[in-house]
């Protein structure tokens, strides 16, 4: 495996498992006081208990949308920089490799802060995707004149 698409792919990982972490984490604890809520007597406990629950929501909500932005701006650059490399790769299976991996990685950061991005960066996102993907297309799959004395 390319050194390039290990990086990714450890980036993609590490982002993937501090997310998880955090959620997993938040979410403990939001459940534990779902039972010291169920468990409480008296009504003040109970606000006092709830009040924390709604805070922590919040919180990973904050956290989440600071995750997922974080997984757009790595995972796009790196998924377009996986692309580039695939084409230009001497060794066409590895270069194909590359070329999946980056679009995955292109999918997965676009599709995890699309609901948070503003119109012009999902717009924006879309257009440096699509025309990277249609150049490089065009540019790998172009036909070579073979016979240079012969002029269409």
């Amino acid at each position: 495996m390319p050194r390039e698409s290990r990086s990714a792919s450890r980036c993609d990982v590490i982002l993937r498992l501090l997310g998880e972490l955090l959620f997993r984490t938040i979410a403990r604890a939001t459940g534990r006081l779902a039972a010291r809520i169920e468990d409480a007597d008296e009504e003040a406990e109970k606000e006092r208990l709830r009040d924390e629950k709604d805070r922590l929501d919040k919180e990973l909500e904050a956290a989440a949308r600071v995750y997922y932005r974080h997984m757009f701006w790595v995972a796009c650059p790196v998924g377009l920089a996986a692309i580039i490399l695939g084409t230009f790769f001497p060794v066409q299976a590895v270069g194909a490799g590359l070329m999946f991996g980056g679009l995955g990685s292109l999918t997965a950061g676009c599709y995890s802060y699309w609901d948070e991005m503003g119109g012009w960066l999902r717009f924006g996102s879309l257009v440096v995707s699509l025309a990277v993907v249609l150049l490089l297309g065009t540019w790998r799959f172009r036909r070579r004149n073979t016979n240079p004395s012969r002029v269409a």
